[in-house]
This record gives structure tokens, sequence and C-alpha cells, in this order.
């Protein structure tokens, strides 16, 4: 889906490798820690703006999310790291009637 968004847009294909792997991340995120109820489902949204795109998930749950170290051995716990890295910034704020929104911003890799 997110190709399909970056195809329409002129550039799109530079944002496409790291707005991937940011988006992946954020939804694992929200999929393993996020869900607050098992009825209340995530929800991605994009939005292009001139040399810029945006990426939110919304979750159910109100736990903030925080990087946390990660061992060399240890097979998570990456994942905000990955997405610090790659953003241009990001951040996350609790929702109105519950939940919390993480969001990024992702300019072009050349």
């Amino acid at each position: 889906m997110l190709r399909e968004y970056l195809a329409g847009h002129e550039g799109g294909e530079l944002y496409c490798a790291d707005a991937e792997l940011v988006l992946s991340e954020l939804v694992s995120n929200a999929v393993v820690h996020g869900s607050a109820q098992s009825d209340r489902r995530v929800f991605v949204r994009f939005r292009w703006v001139p040399g810029r795109l945006l990426v939110e998930v919304h979750d159910a749950s109100s736990k903030l999310p925080s990087q946390r170290p990660a061992g060399i051995e240890d097979e998570s716990g990456r994942g905000l790291w990955l997405v610090d890295q790659l953003a241009l910034e990001w951040g996350h704020e609790p929702c109105g009637g519950g939940g919390k929104r993480i969001w990024a911003v992702l300019g072009p890799s050349v």
C-alpha cells in the first residue's frame, strides 16, 4: 500500500526503502506492544507534503514507546533506534479517547 501511495507522487521512489522499514517497525511495535484490547485495530495513515512523507501509526494502548538498548545477542529491541536513524524526526502522543499516535517524517535518501 505504501509503495502504491508513493508511486503516485513525483519522486516518491526516493522514499520507498526507508519509509517501508520505518512503517514496518512502527506497525510491528503497535501489534506487539500496543494492543490494549483484542477488538481494537491498528490504523495507518500517510501524508505527502512536498519534499516530505509523514507516516502515522495509531494503536489502542496508552503506553508510550521508548528506545531501549539492545545487546549484540538480542533478537529484538532495535526498531525505534532504526526509526530514529532513518526519519528526519519522529515522536508520539496520546490520542483523545485512548491510545496513541506514533509518527515519523521522512525525506528522500539519495
